[in-house]
């Protein structure tokens, strides 16, 4: 019996070195994981996001959807885009802690006005605010690391870099940037541009028909039919001018599903740096600019084609 008693002690004992051995090896340490930002997304109300070099934007909660509030811009937001956002935000956690020192914010792209500054506010809290600055790689760790600090303190943390490497700081990254969704394949296309008037027609042996001939490039035809079906811009256009802006009508698309049409229209403005802009009456809200070599010179490359072929 003293003999067990004496084994349990001496397990006891080896338990109780190894856990200092370890307690004392992580005091030694920088390496921890904490939470960044305590909160629950359904208490955030309003989101202030910063980038350095670009104007602040806000996102507000509006009962059930988010909108968009920066200089001319007021739009609903992508609630996907928000909803991703704070999930990845909650679920962060530091991996070490790099300095204490505000002499050092710099050198980690963490200044007063360096990196992007984050600010989710409460109904009942004060607002809790982290800069996010530059992002590196850390051969021990194998992965890309990103420097943030609670902009509160002074601590510097390294977080896991792709928890927001979808996270550009853009206002962008929040719009809808859908013009065209489409629910089945294209039976036919109307094209009107100037003095040309073209229909397309799609034939039941996949054979690609414009204005009764058919077309050398079949493959061309079949990728711009799939590509209209989910037509999305990169670049968006503010300011625009509703009441006026029929007159620069450049060229209309109109694409023909069963019952259903959706209609493209692209204006010329050649005051503006990407002067095609690309609207259509199924999102309302989204205005696309391009410039010719961008979506503009993709959306009208088999019409331009097939033009230059029957001159």
């Amino acid at each position: 019996m003293a003999k067990n008693r004496l084994w349990v002690l001496l397990f006891a004992l080896a338990v109780v070195v190894y856990g200092g051995s370890q307690y004392f090896q992580q005091q030694r340490s920088n390496r921890f994981h904490s939470v960044l930002m305590d909160f629950l997304p359904k208490d955030v109300v309003k989101i202030d996001i910063h980038k350095e070099e670009s104007p602040p934007f806000s996102i507000i909660r509006y009962e059930n959807r988010w909108l968009l509030s920066q200089q001319n811009v007021n739009e609903a937001a992508s609630t996907e885009a928000v909803e991703d956002l704070l999930r990845r935000l909650r679920d962060i956690r530091t991996s070490a802690l790099i300095s204490q020192q505000q002499s050092d914010w710099e050198d980690f792209g963490l200044g007063p006005k360096q990196g992007i500054l984050l600010c989710l506010h409460f109904e009942e809290e004060a607002k809790s605010c982290v800069r996010i600055g530059r992002y590196a790689y850390s051969k021990e760790d194998k992965e890309v690391q990103a420097y943030t600090r609670l902009e509160e303190q002074k601590e510097v943390f390294t977080i896991n870099g792709l928890a927001l490497s979808m996270f550009s700081g853009e206002l962008s990254a929040f719009r809808h940037n859908q013009l065209l969704s489409g629910k089945g394949k294209a039976d036919s296309l109307y094209f009107v541009s100037g003095a040309n008037a073209l229909k397309a027609i799609h034939t039941d042996q996949n054979q690609m028909l414009v204005n009764g001939q058919v077309t050398g490039d079949s493959l061309l035809w079949v990728n711009y039919l799939q590509a209209l079906n989910d037509l999305k811009g990169d670049e968006f256009a503010d300011d625009i001018n509703e009441l006026s802006i029929d007159s620069l009508r450049f060229w209309q698309l109109t694409v023909y599903q069963g019952n259903d049409s959706l209609v493209l229209d692209c204006y010329r403005d050649t005051t503006r740096k990407s002067p095609y802009l690309l609207h259509s009456q199924q999102f309302r809200s989204t205005w696309i600019s391009s410039d010719s070599a961008g979506l503009h010179a993709q959306l009208i490359q088999p019409w331009k084609k097939w033009i230059n072929n029957h001159d």
